[in-house]
């Protein structure tokens, strides 16, 4: 089952405000996490999220700006992954995983402030290391 992930991740997600909020302040966080290219990320962020929840683009970016607003309010990132984390398979968190690596890969670089959060993410999610660098590997040949 571990390495189903790839089938799995493009899947739908459970659709819930909860896990909906939560995946989009993540990635509201990853898009943060360097400060090049915002515009490409938060342009794969939104993709992410229209695809994944089967959302238009203006729910997808009503989504995306509630989840820039969690993601200032959180205390910390352990408050949205608690979330995914609970209501969430193991192959929904390689999702999770991937639209990570996805919105890092964005811009066409990998800073490492976006490597260093996608590593405490995946801790938080209770996803293996390897499975998460065997997912990056899997973005990173998609991106070239």
């Amino acid at each position: 089952m571990r390495y189903g992930y790839y089938r799995a991740a493009h899947s739908d997600f459970k659709r819930g405000s909860e896990v909906e909020l939560a995946l989009a302040a993540l990635l509201a966080q990853m898009m943060r996490a360097d400060s090049r290219s915002a515009g490409t990320e938060r342009r794969a962020a939104l993709h992410m999220l229209a695809r994944r929840f089967k959302l238009d683009r203006p729910m997808a970016e009503a989504l995306l700006a509630r989840g820039e607003r969690a993601a200032d309010e959180a205390i910390s990132l352990f408050e949205h992954t608690r979330t995914l984390d609970r209501h969430l398979s193991e192959r929904e968190k390689f999702a999770v995983i991937e639209a990570l690596w996805e919105t890092a890969f964005a811009d066409g670089e990998l800073d490492r402030y976006e490597d260093d959060l996608a590593h405490r993410l995946a801790d938080l999610l209770h996803v293996r290391h390897s499975d998460l660098i065997r997912i990056k590997h899997v973005v990173m040949r998609r991106h070239g």
